[in-house]
C-alpha cells in the first residue's frame, strides 16, 4: 500500500461517472499578497458510488471530531 499526501484538494469535477479531485501541495507564500501558493501533486478518480460512500464516512469523522471537542460547528451549521 502506498500513501501519498495532500495538503489539500483544489479542484472537484464529475465527467462519465468519475469524480476527479486535484491534490494540491503548500509551495509558498506570494509575496505581495500574502496567500498560500499550491501545485497540483495528483489526483484521484473514484467513481461516483464510491465518492459518496467515502463523503459519508468522512461527515461520520468530522461529527465524532465535533463530539469529541477537537472541532466546532459554525455558527451557520447550528
Amino acid at each position: 500500500m502506498q500513501t501519498v499526501f495532500s495538503d489539500v484538494i483544489g479542484n472537484i469535477s464529475l465527467s462519465s461517472g468519475v469524480v476527479r479531485m486535484d491534490m494540491l501541495r503548500l509551495i509558498g507564500e506570494d509575496s505581495e499578497t500574502k496567500q498560500a501558493r499550491f501545485d497540483v501533486s495528483g489526483q484521484i478518480a473514484i467513481p461516483l458510488e464510491g465518492f459518496l460512500r467515502t463523503l459519508e464516512a468522512m461527515e461520520r469523522v468530522r461529527e465524532s471530531l465535533i463530539e469529541s471537542g477537537v472541532l466546532t460547528k459554525k455558527a451557520s451549521e447550528q
